[in-house]
């Protein structure tokens, strides 16, 4: 039983047959941003992820749901993990995009990334809206060496992240 797995490769019965999880894959997750983003008219995203599996195969389903959607990923940029290097190039890639205001973000650790991003003057503003899976709302994750970082976090005015909620009734259908 896994708390954290989200690789859809997983999934696969045959030949994963006694693994089960309590979080949702990053299909499901995928899926969840591109109706967020096509519920509010966001037609033009960017994507940035981590430079692994589980980050390659984030970007790719949520490619996949997004286009089933109407929603063009006009942006896709792959970082080495933030917590290991510097990032500020592939920030300013981003920052250098100009049909991009809406970034869906797969950061294993997101204070590291948007402390970065910070550096790099996108939170400045309101100029970016943020969306990622569950993860990327964890309070835990907005914390540095067990302090939460406010700074960081009262500039994040455009942050959206999906969390999986189950329950019966019409609400859940």
């Amino acid at each position: 039983i896994s708390y954290s797995a989200t690789s859809p490769a997983l999934s696969n019965k045959a030949q994963f047959p006694y693994f089960m999880r309590v979080v949702d894959s990053d299909v499901t997750a995928a899926k969840g941003l591109a109706d967020v983003c096509a519920h509010f008219g966001w037609r033009q995203v960017g994507v940035m992820y981590e430079t692994d599996t589980t980050g390659e195969n984030f970007q790719t389903e949520f490619v996949k749901a997004a286009t089933a959607r109407g929603v063009s990923v006009i942006f896709r940029q792959s970082y080495p993990p933030a917590v290991e290097n510097d990032i500020s190039y592939e920030l300013g890639l981003l920052a250098a995009e100009p049909g991009v205001r809406v970034v869906v973000v797969l950061a294993s650790r997101a204070n590291e990334f948007f402390v970065q991003a910070e550096a790099a003057g996108l939170l400045d503003d309101g100029q970016y809206t943020f969306l990622g899976p569950d993860g990327l709302a964890s309070n835990f994750l907005f914390e540095i060496e067990g302090v939460a970082n406010t700074a960081i976090r009262d500039k994040l005015s455009g942050m959206l992240a999906l969390v999986t909620v189950t329950g019966t009734g019409a609400a859940y259908e």
